[in-house]
């Protein structure tokens, strides 16, 4: 979540002596002043010569060093160590290379709540519950939408003082560390009680509290929110309140000239319009057939206005071409999406799923095979090509025979998988050849599991393929020496005339960067250069991964 996103620069930290300002240290989210902080919080520390990386600079909290999240040369962004609980002050240095600060007293307490903002009008850190869309005005924000009276949201914050499950400091949070101590959310002047209040999972520092938005609070860009836990406020953010808008599609991807059904709803709605890919006014409910007629990404933004004001839901429909072709040898025939992400950024993993098809057509000759596989492979200037080469990880699906050195089904008997590592263009010793794990027959309509992970202490790939109706799993790992990889390919290969008469599709695909995406390669360029043959990829977990809902091939 961008919204705690709160950053690390790696860059050399001058040894000058650290200052930490009198009253410095203050809630990490509301900055308010003159309060204590509560232990297991997210801090903020203000002085000067911090540096500027958590590298080479220490925070030291009455002994303990306390993790750190993001250094500025005025501002060190840390954990409250959980082992302040109960006290009433403790003591603050900042040492930065081999120079250490006079200290600070600062005051503790149990609770301190404070909620994060997006921006300086201080928009909430406040999510449309099960969603990554902000609840704010649509347009404001990437996704942004109004919360609905009814609703329900999920504020992020920090404070909210001491829980049950407690992880260690600097330990990422499960969904079972609960607050001793149930705030009250404030909306728009009227008060709600949250379903769950707690750690939110996979951070730490951080609190996540989900509330029913009131079913009779006024409507506005800027409805004020704030909560209470323990006699303490928190400050007031502001989130967008409007009308009730649903829309959907009855599929999100289809062949470019087939049609597809919106069907959409509002309430307090008196007028309700259409914009971008459909147009004109549209009643407060209904459905409507829609025929895109080219590939490409078709949004279908819909626009009410009513009691509760002016709110608006889109929705994209992605029309796909005729999968790409491959240039390949003779008697072969490919067709494949391809991603790509240029270095020094490179692919550190890779899921998806993808459903066995229905058996084939049996080809007529013998030496016929059909592949289909997703696939992680360098680039020429990827870090530590050679002398590797160009060798690429597959899970391969396969119909009929293939080059895996493990055992086989008859040909054309079953669909089998076994997860791989192929090379055709190095000579390196033991990277040149065909090599691969063991093998597993699945069925038509088996859903597959495929993990593509780096354990990037070691350099080592593992592939795992699970069964996900048998619960059957198949893996291989492979040491590559630390060769980047920065192509990842989603094919179908087929030798000697073997065809397929149904579409491939991968699912719920995510790409795992080792860096924040800071180029934008996961972007909708990605399904321009593949005929729109991918749902528009899209980033998550602050850019350090792409996902891309479906990805349809066909032969």
């Amino acid at each position: 979540m961008a919204f705690v996103c709160l950053g690390l620069f790696v860059q050399r930290v001058c040894a000058q002596t650290p200052t930490i300002n009198a009253g410095g240290i203050v809630n990490g989210a509301s900055f308010a002043p003159g309060i204590g902080v509560a232990s297991g919080s997210i801090a903020s520390a203000f002085g000067a010569n911090f540096g500027s990386s958590t590298t080479g600079i220490a925070l030291q909290i009455n002994g303990m060093v306390a993790p750190l999240f993001f250094v500025s040369a005025a501002q060190i962004n840390f954990q409250v160590p959980w082992e302040l609980t109960g006290q009433s002050e403790a003591s603050v240095t900042a040492a930065v290379g081999g120079v250490t600060s006079s200290p600070v007293i600062f005051p503790l307490a149990l609770d301190s709540p404070g909620i994060f903002v997006v921006n300086s009008s201080g928009q909430g850190a406040v999510l449309i519950a099960n969603t990554a869309s902000i609840a704010a005005p649509a347009g404001v924000f990437q996704g942004s939408q109004a919360a609905v009276p009814g609703g329900f949201i999920s504020i992020y914050c920090t404070g909210l003082g001491p829980v049950t499950n407690q992880p260690a400091t600097g330990v990422l949070a499960s969904n079972t560390s609960v607050t001793t101590a149930i705030p009250t959310v404030t909306i728009g002047g009227i008060q709600s009680t949250p379903l769950f209040s707690g750690l939110a999972p996979g951070f730490f520092g951080l609190y996540q509290v989900n509330v029913q938005v009131p079913s009779n609070v006024s409507t506005s860009d800027a409805v004020p929110l704030f909560l209470t836990i323990g006699g303490q406020q928190s400050n007031t953010v502001t989130i967008a309140v409007g009308n009730s808008i649903n829309i959907s599609l009855n599929g999100p991807i289809i062949p470019a000239g087939q049609s597809a059904t919106l069907t959409w709803s509002s309430t307090n709605a008196t007028s309700c319009s259409a914009s971008d890919s459909w147009s004109g006014s549209k009643p407060a409910s209904g459905n409507q057939s829609v025929t895109p007629t080219a590939p490409g990404y078709y949004t279908y933004t819909l626009t009410c206005t009513g009691s509760g004001g002016t709110s608006s839901r889109f929705v994209v429909l992605t029309a796909y071409g005729p999968a790409p072709s491959v240039s390949e040898p003779s008697n072969e025939t490919g067709h494949q999406a391809s991603f790509y992400v240029a270095s020094p950024n490179r692919i550190a993993g890779l899921q998806t799923s993808l459903t066995v098809p229905p058996f084939p057509p049996i080809p007529s000759a013998a030496a016929a095979a059909l592949f289909l596989w997703p696939v992680l492979d360098p680039a020429t200037n990827s870090v530590n090509f050679l002398p590797i080469n160009n060798g690429v990880l597959q899970p391969v699906l396969s119909w009929g025979p293939s080059c895996a050195p493990t055992s086989q089904p008859k040909p054309f008997s079953s669909w089998w998988i076994s997860a791989q590592y192929v090379n055709t263009f190095g000579n390196d010793p033991g990277y040149t050849g065909c090599f691969s794990g063991n093998s597993m027959s699945v069925n038509p309509g088996d859903v597959l599991s495929i993990d593509m992970a780096l354990d990037a202490a070691t350099g080592i790939w593992t592939q795992t393929v699970i069964d996900s109706n048998t619960n059957q799993s198949v893996a291989f790992s492979i040491n590559m020496e630390g060769q980047g990889q920065n192509w990842a390919y989603f094919a179908m290969e087929s030798w000697y005339g073997a065809t397929i008469n149904t579409p491939v599709i991968f699912s719920n695909t995510i790409i795992t960067f080792q860096s924040s995406d800071t180029a934008s390669w996961c972007s909708i360029s990605q399904g321009a250069n593949n005929a729109y043959i991918m749902t528009p990829p899209t980033p998550q977990n602050s850019g350090t991964q792409c996902f891309i809902g479906s990805i349809v091939l066909t032969q």
